[in-house]
Protein backbone atom coordinates (compact mmCIF):
# COMPACT_ATOMS: atom_id res chain seq x y z
CA UNK A 1 0.00 0.00 0.00
CA UNK A 2 1.09 3.72 -0.80
CA UNK A 3 -1.07 5.62 1.07
CA UNK A 4 -2.76 6.91 -1.93
CA UNK A 5 -5.66 4.60 -1.93
CA UNK A 6 -9.29 6.03 -2.19
CA UNK A 7 -11.53 4.53 -0.68
CA UNK A 8 -14.87 4.29 -0.65
CA UNK A 9 -17.45 5.17 2.17
CA UNK A 10 -20.37 2.94 2.19
CA UNK A 11 -23.62 4.06 4.45
CA UNK A 12 -24.76 1.80 6.87
CA UNK A 13 -28.59 1.30 6.92
CA UNK A 14 -29.83 1.35 10.10
CA UNK A 15 -32.56 -0.53 11.05
CA UNK A 16 -35.79 1.79 12.30
CA UNK A 17 -34.95 0.81 16.27
CA UNK A 18 -31.51 1.68 15.85
CA UNK A 19 -32.64 4.89 14.36
CA UNK A 20 -34.92 6.05 17.10
CA UNK A 21 -32.29 5.03 19.81
CA UNK A 22 -29.87 6.98 18.29
CA UNK A 23 -32.38 9.93 18.28
CA UNK A 24 -34.18 9.42 21.57
CA UNK A 25 -30.75 9.32 23.13
CA UNK A 26 -27.54 11.38 21.60
CA UNK A 27 -24.29 11.76 22.50
CA UNK A 28 -24.43 14.80 24.55
CA UNK A 29 -28.20 13.01 26.59
CA UNK A 30 -25.95 10.02 27.41
CA UNK A 31 -22.79 12.10 28.21
CA UNK A 32 -24.84 14.31 30.62
CA UNK A 33 -26.22 11.56 32.13
CA UNK A 34 -23.78 10.43 33.34
CA UNK A 35 -22.57 7.56 30.83
CA UNK A 36 -18.70 7.43 30.03
CA UNK A 37 -17.40 9.63 26.97
CA UNK A 38 -15.76 6.20 25.80
CA UNK A 39 -18.54 3.80 26.80
CA UNK A 40 -20.99 6.13 24.16
CA UNK A 41 -18.69 5.98 21.48
CA UNK A 42 -18.22 2.19 21.84
CA UNK A 43 -22.26 1.83 22.09
CA UNK A 44 -22.94 3.99 19.11
CA UNK A 45 -19.92 1.79 16.91
CA UNK A 46 -21.72 -1.18 17.76
CA UNK A 47 -25.14 0.00 17.01
CA UNK A 48 -23.95 1.26 13.44
CA UNK A 49 -22.24 -2.31 13.02
CA UNK A 50 -25.58 -3.72 13.08
CA UNK A 51 -25.77 -5.10 16.94
CA UNK A 52 -29.28 -4.21 18.70
CA UNK A 53 -29.35 -0.98 21.05
CA UNK A 54 -30.04 -3.28 23.82
CA UNK A 55 -27.62 -6.10 23.57
CA UNK A 56 -25.17 -3.44 22.89
CA UNK A 57 -25.61 -1.44 25.82
CA UNK A 58 -26.15 -4.52 27.97
CA UNK A 59 -22.50 -5.63 26.89
CA UNK A 60 -21.20 -2.75 28.18
CA UNK A 61 -23.01 -2.69 31.20
CA UNK A 62 -22.26 -6.03 32.22
CA UNK A 63 -18.53 -4.79 31.61
CA UNK A 64 -19.17 -1.91 33.89
CA UNK A 65 -20.82 -3.63 36.62
CA UNK A 66 -17.72 -6.65 36.29
CA UNK A 67 -15.15 -3.56 36.70
CA UNK A 68 -17.35 -1.97 39.71
CA UNK A 69 -17.55 -5.35 41.65
CA UNK A 70 -13.63 -5.91 41.46
CA UNK A 71 -13.23 -2.37 42.47
CA UNK A 72 -15.66 -3.01 45.20
CA UNK A 73 -13.66 -6.33 46.07
CA UNK A 74 -10.45 -4.85 46.08
CA UNK A 75 -11.21 -2.34 48.27
CA UNK A 76 -12.52 -4.40 50.73
CA UNK A 77 -9.32 -7.01 50.67
CA UNK A 78 -7.45 -3.76 51.31
CA UNK A 79 -9.12 -2.82 54.33
CA UNK A 80 -9.48 -5.97 55.56
CA UNK A 81 -5.24 -6.43 55.13
CA UNK A 82 -4.78 -2.87 56.88
CA UNK A 83 -3.68 -0.74 53.72
CA UNK A 84 -1.88 1.92 54.44
CA UNK A 85 -4.06 3.97 51.85
CA UNK A 86 -7.12 2.95 53.44
CA UNK A 87 -6.91 3.21 57.36
CA UNK A 88 -4.92 6.66 56.64
CA UNK A 89 -7.95 8.02 55.96
CA UNK A 90 -10.14 6.56 58.78
CA UNK A 91 -12.63 5.12 56.55
CA UNK A 92 -13.41 1.32 57.85
CA UNK A 93 -14.87 -1.70 55.77
CA UNK A 94 -17.99 -2.60 56.37
CA UNK A 95 -19.87 -6.13 54.47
Amino acid sequence: MSGNEIYEVVPIELGPEAEAHKRAMPLQRLVGNGMDFADVVELYARVDRGQPWAEAAGVLGDRNSARAEQALTSYFDEASTGSSDLTRTGRTAQR
